[in-house]
């Protein structure tokens, strides 16, 4: 059946009316905050070793949650944690409003468990209803998530400008932070109103893989192997680049003067990473391996760095002299292939390793390497170049890999329909990834 034949289900067209509106709410929230979150922690005048502390701990909350996210839905059920996604992340909004590092602390603490719950939870929610409860086949999953995908990329763009605009009418930083507060109390008005709750009926192997099983799987199969690497280094640059850009912007407004908004900015950021992903789904793009179409937004990726770092001055001595314009310029032109490459390592990863799920175990990594980075290079004084080379070090290895990946799956004759896994995946593992740059980590 096709995604023709889903829109023309009277049923499945309900429970996506039912899913669709609080999850994309619960988006949009997530995506007021990333403007003004280090701007914020810059505001309460914390030190930068302070701030990296602070972001790295949402990281690691994340991290934690994510790898515990399949026991405590068995546990808890999909209802349950997605009404506590909610209640945290506004929880944690409200206290930003406290400059006391203790409550931020706690602050980024819940914001790492929402961050964690936001796509396990929710995912999982509609999956079982979509699959056990209502029975309709799952390649109609998909017809669901590209809805999400579009929306939240339309959302994290609007989300910068409503930022900006409150933030802007109030003078107040924390405001877009009370806006989320109240979206996600709507949100969670909503889940908790309309949708029923219960636990997954049926968990398979696939799903509850422990980090050593996963760990045999990719050694059996070095493809899968190198996927995973890839997606180490990628998702490590991009965790870098997300704490990195707002204190680059922030020199230009403290040094030149300028009404440089960060939602604004923000949304110039979404709205290209937007541009990349259309262009992923466009007929030209289709006819395009995936693996092709990786190695090539890697390689657009490292090029973009490369020009913001060649525009930071070697010196904080020697701020004023920096092309500022430029360096919005090149922070899109590298979202542009984020949203590139995004989909693509995310078809990749549902094709060759579909039995590791969400892919806790890269989370381990990822949350080590981007944070190591925070930490020790931040407080540094050429702390903006360091953290720019390092992320530019880390997409350089991802390009030789993918341009190694696609060579290897070309010499197969494009066949990447043989993943490696213990039993048949779960449905749940084909979700496509919604591209964002969260606020949480």
């Amino acid at each position: 059946m096709r995604r023709d034949n889903a829109q023309n289900n009277h049923e499945f067209r309900g429970l996506q009316r039912l899913f669709i509106p609080p999850y994309l709410i619960v988006l949009l929230a997530e995506s007021l905050q990333a403007p003004f979150l280090y701007v914020l922690y810059h505001s309460y005048r914390f030190i930068p070793s302070q701030i990296a502390a602070l972001h790295s701990t949402g990281l690691f909350a994340c991290m934690i949650v994510s790898s515990l996210s399949n026991r405590l839905i068995r546990k808890y059920g999909t209802r349950s944690l997605c009404l506590l996604c909610t209640s945290t992340a506004g929880v944690a909004c409200l206290l930003k409003f406290s400059s006391s590092f203790l409550l931020l602390f706690v602050s980024r603490l819940l914001d790492g468990i929402s961050a964690a719950l936001v796509t396990a939870a929710f995912q999982e929610w509609y999956a079982e209803r979509h699959i056990t409860r209502m029975d309709f086949p799952p390649e109609w999953i998909e017809a669901t998530f590209a809805k999400v995908a579009s929306g939240a990329a339309l959302g994290a763009v609007l989300a910068g400008w409503i930022a900006q605009m409150v933030e802007g009418s109030t003078g107040v930083i924390g405001m877009p932070f009370a806006f989320s507060a109240l979206l996600m109390v709507a949100a969670g008005f909503l889940i908790g109103s309309r949708w029923d709750g219960g636990k997954p009926a049926a968990v398979d192997a696939p799903a509850t893989l422990s980090f050593g099983k996963e760990l045999s799987i990719l050694l059996r199969q070095p493809v899968a192997l190198v996927l995973s690497v890839i997606t180490v280094f990628c998702e490590s640059a991009l965790q870098i680049f997300i704490f990195a850009w707002s204190p680059i912007l922030l020199k230009s407004k403290a040094i030149e003067g300028e009404n440089l908004g960060f939602g604004a900015a923000y949304a110039c950021l979404m709205a290209f990473a937007l541009v990349g992903a259309l262009f992923f789904h466009s007929p030209p793009a289709r006819g395009i391996p995936a693996s092709r179409t990786l190695a090539g937004a890697l390689m657009g990726s490292v090029l973009a760095l490369f020009l913001t770092y060649k525009h930071l001055p070697e010196s904080s001595l020697h701020w004023k002299t920096a092309n500022f314009q430029w360096l919005l310029l090149t922070f899109c032109a590298f979202e542009a292939t984020v949203g590139l490459l995004s989909p693509a390592l995310a078809k990749l990863k549902a094709e060759l390793t579909p039995s590791l799920g969400r892919g806790s175990l890269t989370n381990i990594p990822v949350t080590v390497i981007a944070s190591a980075a925070i930490i020790l290079l931040h407080p540094m004084g050429d702390a903006q170049r360091s953290l720019v080379i390092t992320a530019l070090c880390l997409l350089i290895m991802a390009t030789f890999l993918a341009i190694l990946l696609d060579l290897v799956l070309a010499s197969r004759g494009g066949d990447t329909q043989r993943p490696l896994s213990l039993s048949q995946p779960r449905p749940v593992a084909s979700h496509p990834t919604v591209h964002q740059t969260p606020s949480q980590g």
